[in-house]
């Protein structure tokens, strides 16, 4: 879990950090914490940092601001069949990511633009999946566990592409305006 004072704000200078958001106690909200999970059973790159938590918020982003890269793993509403991955490529300050609309609680783009000035370079990048069910209970629905393998390949594709816009034809770039995510 991230902003309880364990990490190192130095630590994460010119590292990829890929931040999983989600509740596993809330079915397909947990795709977050299962792509962090299989992402912690593989050999990363070192400068390449997982980390969880529940939610997004102003201090998470703030915390990050020196990385190279944040890969932000969540279910984001975007209105796509359950299952579908999307990447969204986020630009401190312009661009689609209002688009995003909240994500737990706190407008993604607004975290962005207050954490990140622009000039700090930070690329922020959001994997989504599209949930079906995000109500009480554990264990992600057929179409989200489906989708797991494809979001953990987008998140290497972005550690591999490093830093600027890199765009996988594997995945579908949404368009289409955004529900939000799991949160009613």
């Amino acid at each position: 879990m991230v902003g309880q004072g364990e990490e190192d704000e130095e630590s994460y200078d010119g590292a990829i950090v890929v931040l999983c958001i989600g509740n596993r106690y809330m079915r397909d909200d947990g795709v977050g914490p299962e792509v962090s999970r299989r992402l912690r059973g593989m050999d990363l790159a070192s400068g390449v940092l997982v980390r969880d938590s529940v939610s997004i918020n102003l201090g998470i982003i703030w915390e990050f601001r020196a990385a190279s890269k944040l890969v932000v793993v969540d279910a984001v509403g975007s209105g796509d069949r359950p299952g579908t991955v999307t990447r969204h490529l986020l630009s401190p300050g312009k661009g689609p990511a209002r688009l995003l609309g909240g994500l737990h609680g706190l407008d993604l783009s607004s975290a962005v633009d207050l954490a990140v000035p622009e000039a700090a370079g930070l690329t922020v990048v959001v994997v989504g999946v599209e949930p079906r069910d995000c109500g009480a209970g554990e264990g992600l629905t057929e179409e989200v566990a489906a989708a797991v393998p494809r979001a953990v390949d987008a998140v290497l594709a972005e550690m591999r592409s490093g830093v600027r816009g890199h765009s996988s034809g594997s995945l579908r770039k949404s368009n289409k305006g955004n529900r939000g995510d799991c949160v009613a």
